[in-house]
């Protein structure tokens, strides 16, 4: 049995929606969406050290990049 779970998203504007503006670092952990280049679903991604920021702001550009309307953090281990 499936569960449907509705997303709202939004297309991501800039990288300061990427940044705590209290710490001014990233937000990490952060989960956010990658479109996939056909255009048949999504990449669910997070935020990490490792994250390429200047592929991201390519990625934003282009809109790809979706984003729910509140902050959502991943557990990582």
């Amino acid at each position: 049995m499936y569960e449907e779970i509705p997303l709202k998203l939004k297309t991501a504007a800039s990288m300061k929606e990427f940044i705590d503006p209290v710490r001014n670092t990233r937000r990490m952990n952060m989960v956010y969406f990658q479109k996939l280049e056909n255009g048949t679903g999504l990449i669910t991604r997070v935020v990490s050290d490792k994250t390429d920021k200047i592929w991201l702001s390519r990625m934003i550009k282009q809109g790809k990049i979706l984003l729910q309307p509140e902050l959502n953090i991943a557990e990582t281990s």
